[in-house]
C-alpha cells in the first residue's frame, strides 16, 4: 500500500505534471527545471548516506522513513496552493517546494527498500518486490483512469490542482505501513551499543569516514551502482520528459497524454510481476540483460521516427522495461548487502538513482536541448528532443556493458544473487 501511494504521488509531481506545468503552461525554460533537479540531486549526496548510517545505528528504518514522507507529501501539498508568479519572487517559490519535495521523495526510498529483507524471506524478494512494484502502477493507473479527468480534466490552469490531491492520497495509503508492520531491531548491537554510549552523531561521522573503504572492499557493488547510474539515467530522464516531448510533437492533448502514460504504466503492472518471477529463476542480472535492451531499442526507435505512432506503438516495451528495472534493481542490491549496512548501502544505491534523474535531465536532456535548439537554434526544440531520446538510449546499453560480467549468484538456486564479493557469512549473503 505504501508503494501504491508513493508511486501515485511521485507520478504525479514529477513524471506527469510539474515540469510540463512550469515549462510548457508557466513558460519558463527546460534548464529551470533541471536546474532544480540537479539541486534536489546534490542536496540527496549529502544527505541521504547520513540517514542511512542512521538508520544502520537505529537498526530501524519507519521512524525516519515516517519523517521523510510528511515533508514530501507536505510540500507537494503546498505545491497546488502557492502562487506561481509571485511578483519579483517569480517562480522561486514553486521551484524552492519542488526541490523540498524532490529531497524528502528521494529520502523515503532510502529508508523503504531494505525494509523488504524484515517482511519477506529470502527466496521471496523478487516476487514480493514485483507485487510492490505492481501495486505502485496500479495506483498510477487509477488516476489516470479515474482521478485525472475529475481533478485535472483538459488541463490548462487546473493542473496545479493535482498536487493537493495526490499528496493527501500519499499519506492516506502510508498509514497502513506505520500501523501494521512492525519492523525488529537488525543490524549490529556493538554499533547500537557504542552509539548509546558515545552518540549517534560521533559514531556516525566515524561510519561515514569508513564508507569509502567499505565500497572498495566490494568492487562488484560498485560496478553495480556505476552501471545503475548510467540507465537509470535514461529511465528517470524518460519518466520525467515523456510529457514534454509529447507536447512538442503536437498530436497530443491531456486526454492523449494520459491514455499514453496509462498504456505505460499498465504494461509496467505486466513487467513487474514478471520480472519478479523471472529473476527468482534465472537471477536479476540476467533478467535486466533481457529486459533493458527493449528499453533501449524503444526509445531508438522513438527518436528516429519523431511521430505520434511511435508513441503508441511502443509504449508497451517501455512500461515493461520500466516495470522489470523497478522491480530487480532493489532485489539485486538487498542480495549483495549485509544486514548491517543495509541503511548505508541503500543510501548510496537509491542516492544513485536520484543522481540519474538529475544527470540526465540535465545533461542529456536540457543541457542538449539547450545548446542544439535554445542557444543556437541549429534544430528546433522537437528534433533536438529526438536527439536527446537517442543519446539516453546509448546510455541505458552503456550501464547494461558495465554490469554484464557481475556474478549474480543465481546458479545457487535462491534466485537472487550475490557478488563473488560480497561476504560469505550466514544471513548476510544471498
Amino acid at each position: 500500500m505504501y508503494d501504491f501511494g508513493y508511486s501515485l504521488f511521485a507520478y504525479v509531481l514529477f513524471a506527469r505534471y510539474l515540469g510540463d506545468w512550469i515549462i510548457n503552461d508557466l513558460g519558463h525554460p527546460d534548464f529551470y527545471y533541471t536546474t532544480a533537479q540537479l539541486l534536489a540531486a546534490a542536496s540527496l549526496f549529502a544527505i541521504m548516506p547520513i540517514a542511512g548510517v542512521i538508520a544502520d545505528l537505529q537498526g530501524r528504518h519507519k521512524p525516519l522513513l515516517l519523517g521523510f514522507t510528511l515533508v514530501a507529501a507536505a510540500t507537494g501539498a503546498a505545491l497546488g496552493l502557492v502562487d506561481p508568479d509571485i511578483g519579483a519572487l517569480g517562480v522561486f517559490p514553486v521551484m524552492a517546494l519542488a526541490v523540498v519535495s524532490a529531497i524528502a521523495t528521494g529520502l523515503t526510498f532510502g529508508q523503504f527498500d531494505p525494509m523488504l529483507a524484515t517482511v519477506a524471506p529470502k527466496r521471496a524478494w523478487s516476487i514480493m518486490s514485483g507485487v510492490a512494484v505492481a501495486a505502485g502502477y496500479v495506483g498510477i493507473i487509477l488516476w489516470l483512469t479515474v482521478l485525472a479527468d475529475k481533478v485535472v480534466g483538459d488541463g490548462g490552469d487546473r493542473i496545479q490542482e493535482a498536487f493537493g490531491p495526490a499528496a493527501g492520497i500519499f499519506l492516506l495509503f502510508a498509514l497502513p505501513l506505520f500501523v501494521l508492520v512492525r519492523e525488529p531491531h537488525e543490524g549490529s548491537h556493538e554499533l547500537r551499543a557504542e552509539a548509546r554510549r558515545i552518540g549517534v552523531a560521533q559514531v556516525a561521522r566515524e561510519r561515514l569516514g569508513g564508507t569509502v573503504g567499505r565500497l572498495r572492499t566490494q568492487p562488484g557493488v560498485l560496478r553495480f551502482l556505476l552501471g545503475r547510474l548510467m540507465y537509470a539515467d535514461a529511465v528517470g530522464t524518460v519518466q520525467i520528459y515523456a510529457i514534454v516531448y509529447m507536447s512538442r510533437l503536437g498530436s497530443f492533448g491531456e486526454r492523449e497524454k494520459n491514455l499514453a502514460s496509462l498504456l505505460v504504466v499498465m504494461s509496467g503492472v505486466l513487467g513487474a510481476l514478471g520480472s519478479g518471477w523471472l529473476a527468482r529463476r534465472i537471477g536479476p542480472k540476467h533478467t535486466l540483460l533481457a529486459i533493458v535492451p527493449l528499453f533501449a531499442v524503444g526509445l531508438g526507435v522513438v527518436a528516429g521516427a519523431g511521430s505520434a505512432w511511435a508513441i503508441w506503438v511502443l509504449a508497451p516495451i517501455v512500461g515493461i522495461a520500466l516495470g522489470t528495472i523497478y522491480t530487480v534493481d532493489r532485489v539485486f542490491m538487498l542480495a549483495l548487502t549485509p544486514p548491517e549496512h543495509r541503511g548505508e548501502m541503500f543510501g548510496f544505491f537509491n542516492l544513485i538513482g536520484r543522481a540519474g534523474q538529475a544527470l540526465g535531465p540535465f545533461v542529456l536532456w536540457g543541457g542538449v536541448i539547450y545548446v542544439l535548439h535554445d542557444a543556437t537554434g541549429w534544430l528546433s526544440a522537437l528534433d533536438a528532443s529526438r536527439v536527446s531520446l537517442g543519446l539516453l538510449a546509448v546510455s541505458a546499453l552503456a550501464g547494461l556493458w558495465v554490469i554484464r560480467t557481475l556474478d549474480d549468484g543465481s546458479r545457487d538456486g535462491s534466485g537472487v544473487g550475490r557478488a563473488p564479493d560480497a561476504p560469505t557469512d550466514g544471513a548476510s549473503t544471498a
